[in-house]
C-alpha cells in the first residue's frame, strides 16, 4: 500500500476529503501509518458541531441541563466543556432546604450510599460536598 511514498500525499490522491474515522475505517494500514508519523493534522476531523459548538447545542437541545446533556450526547458536553462554554448549558438547581439531610431523612429513609446515589445523585452529591455523608447509613 505504502511503501515509500508519502502517505499524506498518498491519502490526498486516494481519499481526499475523508475524515479521519472514515479513513481508519476504509484504509487502517494508512490510518495508523499517518498516526505513528505524526500526520494525522492533515486528515480532517468530523465536526458536526460547525465552529459553534453553542449554536449547535441551542439549536438541538435548547434548555437542556448540564447533567442530562452529559447523558444525551457527550461529545457535545465535552466539546463544550473544553472550549469553556459549560457555564451557558444551565444546571438543574435542586432546592433541599436548608437541611439536606433532614430532607433525605423524610424522602430516603434508610437508603445506603450506593442507593441514595443512584436514586438522587443531586442529593447525594449535595451531602456529599456538606460532608453529611458520616450521618447517612452505610450498608452492613
Amino acid at each position: 500500500m505504502v511503501g515509500k511514498i508519502n502517505p499524506t500525499n498518498f491519502y490526498k490522491e486516494h481519499y481526499p476529503g475523508l475524515t479521519r474515522g472514515q479513513l481508519q475505517k476504509k484504509d487502517p494500514r494508512l490510518y495508523n501509518r499517518l498516526w505513528k508519523d505524526g500526520l494525522l493534522v492533515n486528515v480532517p476531523v468530523a465536526n458536526r458541531f460547525g465552529n459553534d459548538p453553542l449554536a449547535y447545542y441551542h439549536k438541538h437541545y435548547p434548555g437542556l441541563t448540564r447533567g442530562k446533556l452529559a447523558i444525551e450526547d457527550s461529545s457535545l458536553y465535552q466539546r463544550l466543556g473544553n472550549d469553556g462554554l459549560l457555564v451557558n448549558v444551565p444546571v438543574a438547581n435542586r432546592d433541599f432546604g436548608n437541611d439536606p439531610l433532614a430532607y433525605y431523612n423524610k424522602h430516603y429513609p434508610g437508603l445506603t450510599r450506593g442507593q441514595l446515589q443512584k436514586k438522587d445523585k443531586s442529593l447525594y452529591l449535595t451531602l456529599l460536598r456538606r460532608g453529611l455523608l458520616v450521618n447517612d447509613p452505610k450498608k452492613q
